[in-house]
């Protein structure tokens, strides 16, 4: 019989979107870094494949040159 006397309280939904959205916020950002760092280190990579061509390049070895910048162009298409 009290509890009839009490009103109640609806759920406080605003307190839940919020910390959803922060989550969803936090994932993404840290998903953005994450591709950021790989792609750093793809380029760096490639960066290494291709000093390593013009290495064999530099000492005639032609054909490890061009296996070496082939990979540097598998492993990051956009480099350069």
């Amino acid at each position: 019989m009290h509890s009839q006397l009490l009103p109640t309280i609806p759920p406080c939904n605003s307190h839940v979107r919020l910390r959803t959205l922060l989550a969803v916020t936090f994932m993404v950002v840290v998903m953005l870094a994450w591709l950021s760092v790989c792609s750093l280190a793809q380029q760096a990579d490639a960066e290494v494949l291709v000093a390593e061509g013009i290495l064999d390049f530099d000492t005639k070895r032609f054909e490890e040159a061009r296996a070496f910048f082939a990979r540097a162009i598998l492993l990051d298409p956009g480099y350069g």
